[in-house]
């Protein structure tokens, strides 16, 4: 099993055994994996969708850890990938999703150390309020909702300042609940040339009108706050300011008009081919009613989360997925 497996960053042999023989329990001991529960479950799962022909295996570290200031004092946690090859090098900021683990989630730690072999500078950062940086209401005014951009734009603000980037040449690309920061800031920002969003929130206006929908978005944003120690949210911000500003910030329908006319900046769509048939029409859609530059891409067998998981401190995925990701926002952002 272990010649099967690509392990990136020295992930060393040991790993490579490790990996190898939960892929091998997994594979033909799957009652006893369920039983296992664990590492040995989400390897699992991960095999439900891809073959172990097709694993490979990240200790995806990156190059440098850092904190970025917003211009209101925030502090926002953020890792740097980066290959040095002793040039100015084209940049990204990326950004996670709606997870209290931020940017240390599986998908982001191998996205980036993907794109910084492919010869970008990467700069993960976890959003205000999630991962390692701090609550965003610590500076937010009462009445006032978060500003989500502000965390983008203090991220361009970082990379820009960086002698080894490009400042020509920073995209932003964003997954999931991180992709309405990234067009918030990048549609206005002229340091941005370019935008990928990944599995973008779809249906926000209709699953916000749902009382059940509604209660579930909102009961996950406090659970992400209890994880993370930040206790509740403000008095002030009652479900009513909440699903304003949800409605103002996440509705991908927002930026409808502005993708729809001419000029706008090039917009890559992504999802994958295993999302809901729902949600792919909706992008399908969306993307059919936008002007042009703009680019559409379903990962063949990718879920929402591109076929990763992790064991222990090794990100696990899917070689497949990953490089067809890789391969389709280096081609869109080099064209």
């Amino acid at each position: 099993m272990s010649r099967v497996l690509t392990v990136k960053r020295g992930g060393g042999r040991g790993w490579l055994l490790l990996i190898a023989s939960l892929a091998a329990i997994a594979l033909f001991h799957q009652t006893l994996t369920r039983a296992l529960g664990g590492p040995a479950e989400r390897l699992r799962l991960l095999l439900s969708k891809t073959s172990a022909w097709d694993l490979g295996a990240c200790l995806c570290g990156a190059a440098q850890e850092v904190t970025v200031v917003r211009d209101d004092g925030l502090k926002l946690a953020a890792s740097v990938y980066t290959e040095d090859t002793g040039e100015r090098r084209p940049a990204i900021v990326l950004l996670h999703g709606n997870t209290h683990r931020g940017r240390r989630l599986p998908l982001y730690k191998v996205l980036a150390d993907g794109l910084a072999e492919h010869g970008y500078v990467v700069l993960t950062l976890d959003r205000a309020g999630f991962g390692e940086s701090e609550d965003p209401f610590k500076t937010t005014a009462i009445g006032e909702p978060p500003d989500t951009s502000a965390d983008v734009s203090a991220a361009l603000a970082y990379l820009e300042g960086l002698e080894f980037v490009a400042p020509d040449r920073i995209y932003v690309v964003g997954h999931s609940g991180g992709v309405p920061p990234i067009l918030s800031a990048g549609v206005r920002d002229a340091r941005v040339r370019k935008l990928v969003a990944i599995g973008p929130p779809r249906h926000m206006a209709e699953r916000l009108a749902d009382p059940a929908d509604r209660k579930q978005l909102r009961d996950r944003a406090r659970a992400n706050r209890e994880i993370l120690g930040f206790g509740p949210f403000p008095a002030w911000y009652t479900e009513d300011v909440w699903r304003r500003h949800k409605e103002s910030s996440s509705d991908l329908g927002n930026y409808a008009p502005y993708f729809a006319s001419r000029g706008h900046k090039p917009l890559l769509l992504m999802d994958g081919a295993r999302e809901s048939p729902a949600d792919r029409r909706y992008l399908q859609s969306y993307f059919r009613e936008m002007a042009d530059p703009k680019r559409y891409v379903s990962v063949p067998n990718a879920d929402h989360y591109a076929n990763t998981t992790e064991i222990r401190a090794v990100t696990v995925y899917d070689r497949q997925v990953l490089s067809y990701t890789l391969d389709a926002i280096d081609g869109f952002l080099r064209e």
